[in-house]
């Protein structure tokens, strides 16, 4: 299954994923260029979390709740990473953005009322369009920071 969108009102577009996401995926490659596998694969999947949940996110909770959730959570995982030691730009912004995903899947996840996430699934005989449960890709994309986390993505 490939998550796509979150059911969300179609009021406007989302401002908030369409900025921060691909930021993420900028310095994503930036990880894979400096040799930092863990960092670019984290940076991915919080790329996505950005994007999926950050849409929602932005529709039920109002742009600049979900801006300020954005900027927090990046903030504070900056503090973070430096606070323990990091040097490393593409460490630090693997931080910022994991925390940053964070809180915009928690604000998603507690605005939303259950609403589900639109997915494409790609079973033979079984493709098509699918809503799968927010809180099910929430705790997907949690499984996946602490895999990466364990592999080293805020170094060793």
């Amino acid at each position: 299954m490939i998550p796509f969108s979150a059911e969300r009102p179609r009021e406007r577009p989302s401002v908030i994923a369409k900025a921060a996401a691909p930021l993420c995926v900028l310095v994503a490659f930036a990880a894979l260029i400096t040799g930092e596998p863990a960092a670019w694969g984290l940076l991915l999947v919080d790329a996505a979390a950005l994007w999926i949940f950050g849409a929602g996110a932005e529709a039920f909770a109002g742009r600049g709740w979900a801006a300020l959730a954005v900027l927090s959570g990046a903030a504070g995982g900056c503090a973070l990473a430096l606070a323990s030691g990091a040097e490393d730009f593409v460490i630090i912004a693997a931080a910022a953005a994991t925390v940053a995903a964070a809180e915009v899947v928690i604000v998603h996840l507690t605005r939303s009322g259950g609403r589900p996430i639109m997915s494409v699934v790609l079973v033979p005989w079984l493709a098509g369009i699918a809503e799968v449960p927010a809180a099910l890709w929430a705790l997907i994309w949690a499984a996946l920071v602490v895999g990466f986390t364990l592999l080293g993505a805020f170094g060793s």
